[in-house]
């Protein structure tokens, strides 16, 4: 984790991801860029609660804005909008250059963290 704002829901996470993630055109996996923005939106929310409630994805939307080479990567989540079950967050991946790679929109299902249950 690089930067964390419980109170705005917002957060920022490094990832490394190297060949042995990529597709037979020598690009990361377009699952693996997915799996980096879940990974991403998914802690906004969860360090905004304090671990009180999990998102649990229902549905999301991924838009691939560039391919994108094996290297470093920043993800930045962000809470949307949280009710009592359902809550809708935001991803974006960058890659070392600073260039949108992806961005992805996900709603999630609520459900009790470890220490509430």
């Amino acid at each position: 984790m690089r930067a964390v704002d419980p109170p705005a829901g917002t957060i920022e996470i490094g990832f490394t991801v190297d060949d042995r993630f990529g597709n037979p055109q020598g690009f990361v996996q377009g699952g693996i860029i997915a799996a980096m923005l879940d990974d991403t939106h998914g802690p906004a929310l969860f360090a905004h609660v304090d671990g009180k409630v999990f998102p649990v994805t229902i549905d999301c939307n991924i838009s691939f804005i560039k391919a994108a080479q094996f290297g470093n990567f920043v993800g930045k989540g962000r809470l949307v909008n949280m009710g009592k079950t359902i809550a809708f967050t935001e991803a974006e991946l960058f890659d070392e250059a600073g260039e949108l790679i992806a961005r992805g929109t996900f709603t999630s299902r609520l459900v009790a963290g470890k220490e509430s249950a």
